[in-house]
């Protein structure tokens, strides 16, 4: 089966749907520990990065794979392998028996609000921060997505919220489809901030999705063509790279918000969501408050094991303009400010609160 590139959301749909790989020949436990042993041998971006000496780990852990393993103690020792990577693109999915693994190391922010019911309580506690602020409801536009809406938006007299929980679109031939109902929907609430003097831009917790998805909307904060960042893949089999691709932050649509924005993210704003960050810290009008972002920038290169398991993992390296590459440690912030449980006590966001002083600080020097 042919390897290939998945953005953060289809790996999460495959998943979801349970697909799996056709079986060809018998295979055996030492056939599928071997390939999945080279695929990360001949792809993985990080090991240095992660301190992780593959080789060794597989000295480790081979002899201890025989014929007679069974697939769950398969799946655990293989987990056990990838886990010091601590890496979130890097999972381990046996669709058929409903079983994953992610190599994720732990989040500050999925630690405090670790269910659903308090991640919930987490975005009612932002809504009623906004609402406190003089806005008006906060409501849902786009698709939905596990119960969520692809955006959220709200606005006062004097300034915007516009949150999106993924970074997800249609993608024709490799292309954004800017006809698609998302970038419609995109364009309607940029026409609602028209008359703004700033605007918050939320990305905590998104899940990521396309990097193409990103730069569209990264597009209507400019009116000029800007450096976002550079990216490369590991050439299979060698530790050379391919040559520096460069993106470009383009103009997009009517509406081009170039007042003071301020950017919230935290310690799970993911892959695209963190590239999105990446690409606006590199306009003028924008600063970025809450924690750095996760530090998982690269796609995820696919690939089934001859068992039919998936594996994906982080094959390419991001940079910023500057040539600064922010896999493990994430975009950093400009200004931190941490959640907490008790901020669901006072039903205030400090994020927030202190995103609309920066906003008015900035608003208040411009005039």
């Amino acid at each position: 089966m042919p390897s290939k590139f998945l953005s953060s959301t289809f790996a999460l749909l495959l998943w979801a749907t349970g697909a799996t790989a056709q079986q060809g020949a018998i295979t055996t436990p030492s056939k599928t520990f071997d390939k999945f042993y080279r695929m990360f041998n001949d792809n993985y971006a990080f090991f240095d990065l992660h301190h992780v000496d593959w080789k060794a780990s597989y000295a480790k852990y081979k002899p201890l794979v025989n014929d007679k393993i069974s697939e769950d103690s398969l799946f655990n020792l293989m987990s056990a392998m990838v886990k010091p990577l601590g890496d979130s693109h890097v999972n381990i999915i046996d669709a058929k028996h409903k079983k994953k693994f992610n190599a994720a190391r732990p989040s500050a922010f999925a630690t405090a609000f670790y269910n659903d019911s308090l991640k919930n309580a987490f975005w009612k506690m932002a809504d009623a921060t906004l609402l406190n602020n003089g806005f008006a409801d906060v409501k849902g536009y786009g698709s939905v997505f596990k119960g969520k809406h692809l955006f959220y938006f709200t606005r006062s007299n004097n300034y915007g919220y516009l949150r999106f929980s993924r970074c997800f679109a249609k993608i024709t031939n490799g292309e954004l489809d800017e006809k698609d109902f998302e970038m419609q929907v995109m364009e309607s609430l940029m026409a609602q901030c028209t008359g703004l003097k700033g605007l918050i831009i939320d990305v905590r917790a998104n899940i990521g999705g396309d990097d193409k998805f990103s730069y569209e909307v990264a597009g209507r904060f400019t009116n000029r063509s800007v450096t976002g960042h550079y990216k490369q893949e590991r050439i299979p089999g060698t530790n050379k790279y391919t040559k520096l691709q460069k993106w470009l932050i383009r103009p997009k649509g009517k509406y081009h918000f170039t007042k003071p924005v301020v950017i919230l993210t935290n310690s799970k704003t993911v892959s695209a969501a963190e590239i999105f960050t990446l690409a606006m810290k590199q306009l003028p009008q924008v600063k970025t408050i809450g924690e750095n972002t996760e530090g998982n920038l690269s796609d995820m290169f696919s690939e089934y094991l001859p068992n039919g398991w998936t594996i994906t993992l982080s094959n390419q390296r991001y940079y910023s303009p500057k040539m600064v590459c922010y896999e493990g440690v994430g975009v950093p912030v400009d200004v931190k400010v941490v959640n907490s449980l008790i901020d669901l006590k006072t039903m205030k966001d400090p994020v927030i609160q202190r995103a609309l002083g920066e906003l008015r600080s900035s608003v208040k020097s411009l005039n």
